[in-house]
């Protein structure tokens, strides 16, 4: 998944591009020189608009909001853009207290309400109008949720449970695969090391995370083992001791034909439970193994391809 400053990858991880000072322009993930800042825009830096499809605020990567010309901006400095974090994690109004807190925890400015106004003004002059809202206590987004990319993630993640339960895999697999596209970067890189930034990379991480499973189960429920593997193997390895994905992970071996293959991961995997956590695996892998030992002695096919 490519953006703007590197490539956010299925680990969680970004890879970001060696970037100079001041203002740059990208256009599919590269970027290049630019002339200099006047007005608004030197607060502000070009993005790739394809890499959030309609979405007027996005902080899954680098904190961007809709440009008056309909194009996507990022707020120049940490405090811009931690001002649209906050609101965008408020879902609704924020008041005034709150947003100093967030933006400048433990050393507020001397005169908070103008500082406040200050950066709100300086986010209007980039935004198209109407973006950011006055409220009688504060501010709030004047967008509705689906033109967030985060609460587009969280819809899809949502909707896609659905799918799953009902076993619909291919509309499962387009759902979240779109909402996985959304991450240009990683979110709250931009924010420096104010609270605010991660409170957004926790919830980003776990919603990439839920998002990538769905997707994995999505794969596996239309036979596509490989691809269940390919989707899991970062999770797993962030995530190591969640049975779940474990045991998605022993049913796309068994789908790709390697049943022994997901007995030794198995027994792998009972060892870890009981070195870190002094636990046995859930009934479901139990279950699993089971029918994994009775299908190898009778050479019958195991029927655990089900996402």
């Amino acid at each position: 998944m490519t953006g703007f400053g590197g490539t956010y990858t299925r680990a969680g991880a970004i890879r970001r591009s060696d970037q100079s000072a001041g203002a740059r322009q990208v256009s599919g993930g590269h970027a290049s020189g630019h002339s200099g800042p006047s007005g608004a825009d030197k607060y502000t830096r070009r993005v790739n608009e394809a890499s959030t499809p309609h979405c007027r605020v996005g902080v899954l990567g680098p904190v961007v909001v809709e440009s008056a010309s309909g194009g996507l901006v990022e707020p120049g400095g940490a405090t811009s853009k931690a001002l649209v974090v906050s609101l965008v994690l408020s879902h609704g109004p924020r008041s005034l207290r709150g947003i100093v807190d967030e933006i400048w925890q433990d050393a507020p400015p001397r005169n908070e309400r103008a500082a406040l106004q200050t950066l709100v003004s300086r986010v209007r002059a980039t935004a198209s109008d109407g973006l950011i809202i006055s409220t009688p206590g504060g501010y709030r987004l004047g967008t509705a949720p689906e033109d967030c990319d985060l609460a587009a993630a969280q819809k899809a993640r949502d909707a896609g449970r659905v799918d799953a339960d009902g076993a619909g895999w291919p509309a499962l697999a387009r759902r979240t695969g779109c909402a996985l596209e959304l991450w240009r970067g990683e979110p709250g890189s931009d924010l420096g090391d104010m609270e605010l930034a991660a409170r957004l990379a926790d919830l980003a991480a776990e919603l990439f995370s839920d998002l990538t499973v769905l997707h994995a189960r999505a794969m596996l429920g239309g036979g596509d083992g490989l691809g269940a593997l390919d989707d899991l193997a970062a999770v797993a390895e962030a995530d190591p001791l969640n049975e779940e994905i474990e045991l998605l992970r022993l049913r796309a071996m068994v789908v790709c034909g390697t049943r022994n293959d997901a007995l030794r991961e198995f027994e792998r995997f009972r060892r870890l439970l009981r070195e870190e956590l002094g636990t046995d695996p859930s009934a479901g892998l139990l279950d699993l193994q089971a029918e994994l030992l009775q299908a190898t002695r009778t050479g019958a096919p195991c029927g655990s391809g089900s996402g």
